[in-house]
């Protein structure tokens, strides 16, 4: 569940400015429930890029038509959830995943003497929630939540327009990592 709030907020926020945004995430119950899931998308299933206009490589003062050609792509979509108790009416858990893999290859055909190169990038996004809830006592309750999503990236993407110049490095060395996790 997901609040934000921009005004007109409960007092347990106190004196927040701005606004507030507020994360609540799935909990267990006495019962095991789960499930799984996956989707995808690919180029194949999407239109190509429109084209634009732009300024011409060899003059600023005339315009070219520039119709890029489609990327072949795939993203994938997988994903679980599970939650139940670890002791009935005491203590129950909450964990889901759902990373995203995606691959893209850009094929571009720059002019003599480069000629025709291709480029691609594979990028991981792991979303991962975990939550464990601890019912002390009858008025007291403990709850922990931690969420994990870093994201790896490898490989970098150039222009697609064959009339530009092609890169001078190695975009197959061009790689970064995110990492991002919260604790609460």
């Amino acid at each position: 569940e997901i609040q934000i709030k921009t005004g007109g907020y409960e007092a347990e926020f106190g004196g927040a400015l701005g606004g507030v945004i507020n994360v609540r995430s799935k909990s267990g119950s006495n019962t095991f429930h789960g499930e799984m899931n996956s989707q995808f998308t690919s180029n194949q299933l999407n239109p190509r890029p429109r084209g634009f206009w732009q300024a011409s490589p060899a003059s600023a003062s005339v315009a070219d038509f520039f119709a890029q050609k489609e990327d072949k792509y795939r993203t994938v979509y997988p994903g679980f959830n599970l939650g139940g108790a670890l002791i009935k009416n005491r203590l129950f858990f909450f964990q889901g995943i759902q990373p995203t893999f995606s691959r893209r290859e850009r094929n571009i055909a720059y002019a003599a003497p480069t000629g025709a190169r291709q480029y691609t990038t594979e990028t991981i996004q792991q979303f991962t929630v975990s939550r464990l809830d601890w019912a002390a006592t009858k008025k007291l309750n403990v709850s922990s939540s931690y969420f994990w999503s870093p994201t790896r990236v490898t490989g970098g993407l150039p222009n697609a327009d064959p009339l530009r110049a092609a890169p001078t490095n190695d975009q197959s060395l061009i790689a970064g990592y995110i990492p991002n996790n919260n604790f609460s």
